[in-house]
């Protein structure tokens, strides 16, 4: 569930043939990221070394869905089929690069360990919307 506080206004088409709505909210993306309803709804954060308080990405694979949060700009892409939405998709990970969801330090010998995301949990499902489990 996107908040119903965000009020969409500019529609158009992009390059992939999703549709694209815009809108502008004040705050920061930890609206989005505290927001039980929206996480409760499927709504998955998409790590990137971009991520910043005013900076945030979340797929959402069921609905064939991605939203952005930049500077109080809020974008939610809609694609009609799970190949688009997988395009728009791949297109953000050829953009911005995989942030390491956490690191570990041993301490007896120095070597770090980086843990990332498994982006292809991100993906839809060709040919229909992923299904738990």
């Amino acid at each position: 569930m996107i908040p119903d506080r965000i009020q969409w206004t500019v529609e158009r088409v992009n390059d992939r043939g999703n549709r694209v709505q815009n809108s502008y909210i004040h705050g920061d993306r930890y609206q989005f990221d505290f927001d039980d309803a929206f996480r409760g709804q499927g709504w998955q954060q998409l790590d990137t070394v971009d991520d910043a308080s005013y900076f945030g990405i979340w797929t959402h694979r069921d609905r064939l869905q991605v939203l952005t949060f930049a500077e109080g700009d809020v974008t939610l892409i809609t694609a009609p089929t799970a190949e688009a939405y997988n395009l728009e998709v791949q297109a953000i990970f050829a953009f911005h690069d995989v942030a390491p969801g956490y690191s570990m330090v041993d301490p007896g010998d120095g070597t770090v360990t980086r843990v990332f995301e498994d982006r292809a949990r991100h993906l839809a499902r060709e040919g229909g919307p992923h299904e738990p489990g």
